[in-house]
């Protein structure tokens, strides 16, 4: 009997160069009915002591980024709301955000 040719990738086939290969991992995805309501159980869990709720005035005035904020303060995390995002913001978001919003840096225990 004669041996199966080996298995090609679409990509290969069709341009004849080899498959290349992208990982992408990210977090967990949390979505639906109360989902936010457990937003500062799950900052808790990476540690967070400070957040930066960022978002736009529109989203602002339906008060969910104050809900958050509130929610994350339950927890005992710092939050606060930056509201200056607008709609053709390319980048400029984290500088003007961290202008806004000064951390005072936390000191680094350092291990010798």
């Amino acid at each position: 009997m004669p041996e199966a040719p080996p298995p090609q990738s679409g990509i290969e086939e069709q341009s004849g160069t080899e498959e290349t290969i992208f990982t992408w991992g990210a977090p967990p995805l949390k979505f639906g009915a109360g989902a936010s309501d457990e937003i500062g159980f799950d900052m808790a869990a990476y540690g967070a002591r400070r957040v930066l709720v960022i978002t736009d005035p529109g989203v602002a005035a339906t008060g969910i980024p104050h809900r958050i904020a509130d929610r994350l303060g339950a927890a005992g995390i710092r939050a606060e709301i930056f509201d200056g995002v607008g709609s053709r913001d390319r980048g400029t978001v984290s500088s003007r955000s961290a202008a806004a919003h000064p951390w005072t840096p936390r000191k680094r225990s350092t291990c010798s």
